[in-house]
């Protein structure tokens, strides 16, 4: 027999719980531990708020039976990576599959904006897991003039302002994750020290799934047959994208417009136009711009949030990877040619 919860009602019932005692909650300023509730089982969750755009949750837990949760993502949803060291859970999320598995000794990435998921999990084994969230924010703060050596999808993530929907699962946790991870289960620290040592392992770990993503997908090149229709749709989704630069459909709203599922129209993208949906989406926004820059009287800032970047600073990087110029060269070059 399964147990169904929504958030909603999760939420009230765990609170309901800390309310009459049923479990005991600790916050000292830099980390919170829970226990697990009596209805729901045994162990424990830490969770640690290391800046408001960066979080861990660590959850280890023995449930007393099946039980799943629905919940409802928001469009601002975070770069999520999760790392399985016991258990697994069965999870239908609309847009991604009907059912799959996310399991012991597996890492996942994944970002899934505005859309519903289940978690199925078993009451006759441990779960353990390491959660990390981040907000686009505390990558930006790295600089983004190397962000072309990501994967599209994070790249979609640190500069669009809409965020990427996808689920990556990037399988065998490494060696190497398996030592950050216990490094940071076993933190030695305490105060401001363990709130600088976590936030540091928590990078590592994302660095080595980005690491991880480009390293399969160097080994595992896959290239489609497409029909002369398939090419015919990503050209007009490309069409679909131009028209929409300022509020653009999400990569599954999109392969639904023009009849392809989204992995058949990334992988399109990248047969026919040599980039991605959200590379494409780059391109045109920029070259927007640079016809701003030429035919208007717009300040740099001004056509930045034209074209849907939140900072200068993006802007820039972005606009200078594209066109081997800064945007005040490319003012300061046109405005020679005009006199």
């Amino acid at each position: 027999m399964m147990t169904s919860f929504t958030e909603a009602t999760f939420d009230q019932r765990w609170e309901e719980s800390k309310q009459s005692g049923d479990m005991t909650s600790h916050w000292d300023g830099a980390e919170e531990v829970e226990s697990c509730p009596s209805w729901l089982g045994q162990g424990q969750r830490r969770w640690f708020g290391l800046s408001w755009s960066l979080e861990i949750q660590i959850q280890n837990e023995q449930y007393r039976s099946n039980w799943s949760l629905q919940r409802n993502h928001n469009d601002q949803f975070p770069l999520t990576a999760k790392f399985y060291l016991a258990g697994c859970s069965n999870v239908q999320t609309r847009g991604i599959a009907d059912e799959y598995v996310e399991q012991a000794g597996q890492n996942y990435l994944y970002c899934l904006p505005d859309t519903e998921e289940i978690e199925a999990y078993s009451g006759k084994e441990r779960s353990h897991s390491v959660m990390i969230w981040l907000q686009p924010e505390r990558l930006r703060a790295f600089g983004t003039e190397h962000i072309a050596s990501l994967a599209p999808e994070l790249q979609q993530f640190l500069e669009g302002d809409t965020r990427p929907f996808f689920h990556r699962p990037l399988g065998q946790t490494t060696p190497e994750m398996q030592r950050v991870l216990q490094r940071l289960l076993h933190c030695p620290y305490q105060g401001f020290t363990k709130q600088v040592y976590l936030e540091s392992q928590a990078l590592e770990l994302l660095s080595l799934q980005f690491a991880q993503w480009l390293e399969q997908d160097k080994t595992t090149p896959q290239r489609l047959l497409l029909r002369s229709d398939d090419v015919e749709r990503v050209h007009y989704a490309k069409a679909i994208l131009a028209q929409n630069l300022m509020h653009p459909p999400s990569l599954v709203e999109l392969a639904r417009q023009v009849g392809l599922n989204d992995y058949k129209l990334k992988q399109g993208f990248r047969q026919v136009l040599g980039t991605t949906p959200f590379g494409c989406l780059r391109e045109q926004r920029l070259e927007l711009a640079r016809q701003l820059l030429s035919d208007t009287e717009m300040s740099i800032e001004e056509v930045a949030i034209a074209v849907g970047y939140q900072s200068r600073s993006s802007f820039t990087a972005a606009f200078r990877r594209q066109f081997g110029t800064s945007p005040r060269l490319w003012q300061r070059q046109i405005s020679r040619k005009i006199v």
